[in-house]
């Protein structure tokens, strides 16, 4: 260490099994100030021991007086003797012996006679380290997890993991190496494999050495389900959906070679395996060629969107004219009664289209849709004969008659006015008995429009 670069303390150390170097560069460091010159001491410990794992180590000092006490400490802490530490006192000499050594003993000792006191330095080296298990190449993909491993002759051995000749470690690498311990078994895992990660891979032990080559390629994308084309009318909903065989893969849209960016009209979405570009309220920009990429590999999905813009022709609705007449409650079919004096209103339904044009006749008489006592009105779908204080004359029968350019329709109805009858004709009393009289009579000449049922005689 005396004659290395600072920067090299931590390869010395790791070579020569030191694992607590910046303590012992603290400690040494201390051991340097203290003083040379002492009253109690005729010989100190030396600077430093050494001495590999499970062997034993002597410490031994020699006293002015040779009836003094000593104490001996560790790291700072008196230790008492044992069957690992052990004391003995033979003439002015006084010696501690460490049994077994550990690293836990690699460590700053101290002898003390009362205010005096001197120090060493322990260095407990591990034998040298082989590898039993060499590391093999790995040949991966983009998004592999990749695991190296080592096994070694020594449980709790150090390893040292390098890559192109720099260390990998926890503080340096961050979350993309994790580092396993598993007995003699020792692993690096690189999480997600990237084409930075190729080169190679060294596993050091204090000695012995291993190297491996890793090599990463680009993952090929298997298609489970390409985008299909598409034909579209204005305002529907298009949608362009592919699958591939990695769900972590994203991707980016493109029509006709400028990338899609989302908008209140056009989503994308990508879940699990699935991709999928909606596009809404399809309009004629809409036409074109579509384009999927997914990233990091030289692969596309092409699809057409087909707009198809839809004219619409008026056609007019043809229906021939049609009377539909309600006489419900009238007697015989389309015959109407009305009392002379009162008013007749005949509501007469009319469909068709266009709208028929509707004419009321009796006989060749035209019935105008003028005012009048007999006339003719018109609302909506209905065409209304009406006739205000109905006489004898009115009675007859009327024809409507509705035409349009499909077809023409007609119907009769009769008129039926009904009045007082007028009295009996040549009425004679030809006898007169005690209790009856015989009287003759002609039948009225105006019966009112409906057959007598019968006469009273009043006294």
């Amino acid at each position: 260490l005396k004659a290395a670069k600072p920067c090299d303390y931590e390869k010395i150390a790791f070579q020569y099994g030191i694992t607590d170097l910046r303590g012992m560069l603290t400690r040494l460091k201390k051991m340097k100030a203290e003083s040379k010159k002492s009253d109690a001491f005729l010989k100190k410990l030396d600077a430093a021991y050494s001495a590999d794992k499970g062997n034993t180590i002597h410490l031994t000092v020699e006293l002015a007086d040779p009836t003094a006490t000593v104490k001996w400490l560790k790291n700072g802490q008196e230790i008492k003797p044992s069957a690992k530490y052990v004391f003995e006192s033979v003439g002015n000499k006084r010696s501690l012996t460490i049994n077994k050594c550990s690293l836990s003993d690699d460590a700053a000792y101290e002898c003390q006679v009362e205010e005096e006191k001197c120090f060493t330095e322990v260095f407990v080296k591990e034998p040298p380290v082989t590898i039993t298990k060499q590391l093999e190449d790995v040949h991966t993909v983009v998004g592999e997890k990749v695991e190296f491993e080592v096994e070694v002759s020594e449980e709790g051995a150090n390893v040292k993991w390098m890559k192109d000749g720099v260390e990998l470690n926890r503080d340096t690498a961050g979350s993309k190496y994790r580092f396993k311990k598993d007995g003699k078994r020792h692993i690096l895992i690189i999480t997600e494999a990237t084409k930075e990660d190729i080169g190679t891979f060294y596993a050091f032990t204090n000695g012995d050495e291993s190297q491996a080559e890793l090599e990463v390629e680009d993952k090929e994308l298997e298609i489970l389900q390409s985008i299909a084309d598409l034909t579209v009318k204005a305002s529907e909903q298009a949608v362009f959906k592919c699958e591939v065989s990695d769900e972590n893969v994203t991707g980016k849209w493109f029509k006709d070679g400028v990338e899609i960016q989302a908008s209140e009209r056009i989503r994308i979405s990508h879940i699990g395996r699935t991709h999928k570009l909606t596009i809404d309220d399809v309009e004629a920009s809409d036409d074109g060629d579509y384009t999927f990429v997914p990233d990091g590999y030289a692969l596309t999905l092409s699809a057409k969107l087909n707009f198809i813009e839809i004219k619409i022709e008026y056609v007019p609705i043809e229906e021939p004219p049609k009377i539909h007449i309600d006489t419900s409650g009238c007697g015989d079919q389309n015959t109407i009664t009305v009392v002379a004096g009162n008013k007749l209103r005949f509501d007469v339904e009319i469909t068709g289209e266009p709208a028929p044009v509707t004419c009321w006749t009796k006989g060749d008489q035209v019935i105008s849709e003028a005012e009048g006592r007999v006339r003719v009105e018109k609302e909506q779908t209905l065409s209304s004969f009406v006739i205000d204080g109905a006489v004898l004359e009115d009675e007859g029968y009327y024809t409507i008659t509705v035409t349009n350019p499909v077809g023409e329709d007609k119907a009769e109805i009769y008129v039926k006015v009904v009045d007082v009858p007028n009295p009996p004709e040549n009425v004679k009393c030809t006898s007169v008995g005690e209790d009856s009289a015989t009287i003759t009579w002609d039948p009225p000449s105006f019966d009112g429009g409906v057959p007598i049922k019968g006469y009273l005689m009043e006294r």
